[in-house]
């Protein structure tokens, strides 16, 4: 493929990324759906070109939904959803299933944390003191399960693409 190609290819999906966080603002709901939606482009890309391909649509996504503005779809985009479709598959190829689990949980905690980190100061919900805390801890217990239906929609989506999907968009990407 030509790179000019992979280029154009990944650009295409950086903006459908930056429009499906940019809905995130818009929506209430959509918060936490539409960042994570827009995380699972960046698997086409891993399928279709390489992980190091996404990667570099995912700086560009992220770096363009911080210029439109900072909010909680924006950074949960960069600091999980973006990335993590991307490293999935790498974190899959360990030997150990538990390992294996026990990567993707570490990985996910560590940004929900590092993410509430973020936004507790930024939107002032320190001054709520430990109802605040309490809420975070909850949400990251729900988190938690949402994240492992999360993961396997996400193994169902892969196959999904790879059976009906990616014999025509490798043709048309070649």
């Amino acid at each position: 493929m030509k790179k000019s190609k992979k280029i154009v290819f990944c650009a295409m999906l950086a903006a459908l990324s930056v429009f499906f966080v940019a809905l995130g603002k818009f929506i209430p709901v959509g918060t936490y759906v539409f960042p994570a939606v827009a995380g699972i482009l960046g698997t086409i890309i891993v399928i279709e070109i390489g992980v190091k391909w996404a990667l570099a649509a995912y700086f560009v996504a992220t770096t363009l939904a911080f210029i439109f503005g900072l909010n909680e779809a924006v950074l949960l985009y960069a600091m999980f959803f973006g990335y993590y479709p991307i490293i999935k598959s790498v974190i899959e190829r360990l030997k150990s299933r538990i390992f294996e689990y026990a990567v993707k949980f570490l990985i996910f905690n560590v940004a929900m944390v590092g993410a509430y980190a973020v936004l507790i100061p930024v939107f002032g919900l320190e001054a709520l003191g430990f109802e605040a805390m309490t809420f975070v801890w909850i949400t990251l217990a729900i988190g938690n399960v949402v994240f492992i239906l999360y993961d396997i929609g996400l193994t169902r989506l892969i196959t999904l693409y790879f059976s009906r999907y990616h014999k025509h968009i490798s043709k048309l990407i070649k």
